[in-house]
């Protein structure tokens, strides 16, 4: 089954601890997920499974919020578990390379944007 359906099937659940359960399981799954492009050129395999695998895990962690407030300092509490460093390509042209990694920061910090955005309203 894909991830997707698997959030939509956890989604489902009616007891809300049974729920949250599964969600933080959920997200410890996608957490420990590692993805290698053997041939990775400018890294874009790479940039879009991060980007759908930080989407499946901003839903999940509002579907285990729910309509609850964080207070305190966003630093201090951090929900996301996913990161660029479950990421790995490999290319011979340096400056694919290059390309590759600022593309990875640059989608990394636009979840980073839209998962603040998603807490905060």
């Amino acid at each position: 089954a894909s991830l997707s359906a698997e959030l939509d099937a956890i989604e489902a659940i009616s007891v809300k601890k049974t729920r949250n359960n599964k969600l933080a399981d959920f997200q410890r799954k996608l957490a420990n997920l590692t993805f290698l492009d053997p041939a990775c050129g400018s890294g874009n395999f790479l940039t879009e499974t991060y980007l759908s695998l930080r989407r499946l895990e901003n839903k999940a962690v509002a579907l285990r919020l729910g309509d609850q407030i964080i207070l305190g300092d966003s630093a201090e509490f951090n929900p996301i578990q996913v990161s660029i460093g479950q990421f790995y390509g490999i290319e011979i042209n340096d400056f694919a390379v290059t390309v590759a990694k600022t593309a990875l920061w640059i989608a990394e910090s636009q979840m980073m944007k839209e998962t603040e955005t998603q807490m905060l309203s």
